[in-house]
């Protein structure tokens, strides 16, 4: 879409026009809007850097929920409706024969057709919410790649981390995927069940928070007094067996962690509202001066560390924000599909990995262990996305 200056020149005792001015137009999708810290800090991010590249662009952002979004994300123009009709099509809809006949379509899809003919790219945001966890939400490779096609759109994804996806649906997706201009994703294991179909864009830069290192959420204070910081959460949990082990180990880590520092402080911090903060009420039983950190004021605030702070996380992002700046800790996986996650870290991080079932020596080990240096693999990253990031939007 463009937009005309009615603005007029004397040359010469000639009226002149001034060129017309066009406003770059993105359409942006992720799982913004839930919220989910991760997710959500990953989006503001590209939102923030295509606004500081190409000032005045107008960006479009489809989130799982366009309210909250709205609040999280005021520059954007914040819809709903390629997660929506993923969601419509379910398992067996075509996307072609919804999209068929001019005559018949709903005012929806009317809508979304007037702003990709009008759109620069269309881009897929990172994080690890396209998989076999949730089924539905494959179907927008699919709806990203026949946008693409049909409006002539330059077709991107990034970071995205696609396990647990089997062969099999790898082949069925790799049709889609073939469509893109660049797709890119975060884990290894995401690339190499998609490296035999021998897809032209596909690569592996690791997680898009690395694309950004100039505006860190994350930051490094003086304090002598360490804190001990929990970023835990329960989802995805099939019976309250995990919630007694996961407040086991912590009652072992506090204990161990309390007699090398006395009154210490415990940070909970909250990445999904609603059910992080049940987690918190059974912590805070046992724990009365843990401190819940809510997400509204990491969203403002961001993140705060002193070097010599202790962490246990079961989410990836706070991993990655808490260990890209030196800080140590312990991540807890209870599933395959935790384990890829915090796998994948390795490079950047010193992080060892437990199950919530540990022993209480096993704990007083990880809390002491000496730690490596990833600066090396971290800078790695940092460059890998660097030029991902230039090829992307460089023009």
């Amino acid at each position: 879409m463009a937009f005309f200056a009615k603005r007029w020149t004397k040359r010469h005792n000639k009226d002149i026009p001034v060129q017309p001015i066009e406003t770059k137009v993105f359409y942006l999708i992720s799982a913004a809007g839930m919220p989910n810290f991760g997710d959500d800090m990953l989006t503001r991010y590209w939102v923030d850097y295509l606004q500081e590249k190409f000032p005045g662009c107008t960006i479009y952002l489809d989130a799982v929920d366009s309210v909250v979004a709205s609040e999280l994300f005021p520059t954007a123009r914040c819809v709903d409706y390629v997660w929506r009709l993923a969601q419509a099509l379910g398992d067996e809809g075509a996307v072609e024969e919804k999209f068929a006949d001019s005559y018949t379509l709903p005012s929806r899809e009317r809508l979304m057709g007037k702003i990709f003919g009008g759109a620069h790219s269309i881009h897929l945001l990172g994080g690890g919410y396209i998989n076999e966890l949730w089924g539905a939400n494959v179907r927008l490779m699919e709806l990203t790649a026949y946008f693409a096609k049909k409006h002539d759109l330059v077709c991107y994804a990034t970071g995205l981390g696609l396990q647990p996806l089997s062969a099999d649906n790898a082949n069925k997706l790799s049709p889609f995927i073939r469509q893109f201009d660049y797709f890119d994703v975060r884990d290894r294991a995401s690339f190499e069940v998609l490296e035999p179909f021998d897809i032209p864009a596909l690569s592996f830069t690791g997680d898009d928070y690395f694309a950004f290192p100039d505006h860190p959420i994350g930051h490094l204070i003086e304090r002598e007094q360490p804190t001990l910081h929990l970023c835990i959460h329960t989802e995805l949990s099939e019976n309250g067996l995990l919630t007694q082990n996961l407040l086991a180990l912590l009652q072992q880590a506090v204990s161990l962690f309390s007699k090398q520092y006395p009154d210490t402080a415990i940070r909970f911090y909250e990445f999904r509202p609603g059910s992080d903060g049940v987690f918190f009420q059974q912590i805070r039983q046992c724990f009365p001066q843990a401190e819940f950190i809510r997400f509204e004021d990491i969203w403002r605030d961001g993140l705060q560390f002193a070097v010599n702070d202790f962490c246990i996380s079961s989410r990836f992002h706070f991993q990655v924000i808490a260990a890209s700046l030196g800080v140590a800790g312990i991540s807890l996986s209870w599933s395959d599909y935790y384990d890829n996650k915090f796998v994948s870290l390795q490079p950047m991080s010193d992080w060892p990995m437990a199950r919530p079932e540990v022993s209480a020596d096993s704990i007083a080990q990880l809390l002491v262990e000496r730690r490596a240096d990833r600066s090396e693999g971290r800078e790695k990253i940092y460059l890998a996305k660097r030029k991902l990031l230039a090829r992307l939007y460089d023009f």
